[in-house]
């Protein structure tokens, strides 16, 4: 059973969607954000490459194939949205504001957090809820 996802980023004056079919989830697709946006030091073009250049690892059941595709809009069975905005000034990212919402019902969305203005060397520490997510699901399993 998939854990679908959608991540919508947006700076200047792009929007880009994009679709993750599987382990949609904080512990999984949240971490797996945090550490694009961390190594690629919040350089949307450097992120974006990370996430489309992402694979999934091969099992039993499926090639090893790419984690994230373009996509045209959020999915209808979509369960997680990250949004990311790039706040840019003089075309230079400043900080990025996070939005994640799970889906309640039909369009309904519930916020679970939105951080706003976070500059790099903060990032990690506001964050850290998506770290405690992912090493909770590590010691479960």
């Amino acid at each position: 059973m998939s854990t679908r996802s959608n991540i919508v980023l947006n700076y200047g004056e792009n929007e880009i969607n994009i679709y993750r079919h599987w382990d949609g989830y904080l512990a999984m697709t949240g971490y797996d954000l945090l550490c694009h946006l961390l190594h690629s030091k919040l350089n949307p073009n450097k992120f974006l490459t990370k996430l489309l250049n992402s694979k999934n690892s091969p099992s039993t059941i499926r090639e090893a194939d790419n984690q994230y595709e373009l996509t045209s809009g959020i999915h209808g069975d979509s369960e997680y949205l990250y949004e990311i905005d790039f706040i840019m000034i003089d075309m230079t990212v400043k900080s990025i504001n996070l939005k994640i919402s799970n889906r309640v019902y039909g369009d309904n969305w519930e916020i679970l957090h939105h951080l706003k203005n976070i500059k790099f060397d903060e990032l990690y520490k506001k964050t850290k809820f998506i770290n405690d997510s992912h090493l909770k699901m590590l010691k479960a399993s």
